[in-house]
């Protein structure tokens, strides 16, 4: 993993108990939801008037996920951008 990356938007996130699977950690489908949070929030940062951001189409095409360490529900976690 590239720790050289420096990022510029920061979204604390919650972990919900629902995000938790029976295995004791955030279940694998729960980060994409986690990132369209982060999409949204750096979206209403870099647009915040309205109407700048309904004349904004945003298209995800793909996306793909490289599970490297489990989260579990006591940790602190965020998605950056």
């Amino acid at each position: 993993m590239d720790t050289s990356v420096q990022f510029r938007h920061t979204l604390p996130l919650q972990i919900r108990f629902n995000d938790v699977d029976t295995l004791g950690h955030v279940n694998n489908t729960v980060y994409f939801s986690f990132y369209d949070l982060g999409k949204s929030s750096y979206f209403q940062d870099v647009h915040p008037a309205e109407a700048v951001m309904r004349q904004t189409s945003v298209v995800l095409a793909h996306a793909e996920v490289d599970f490297l360490v489990p989260i579990r529900p006591e940790e602190h976690i965020a998605v950056q951008t």
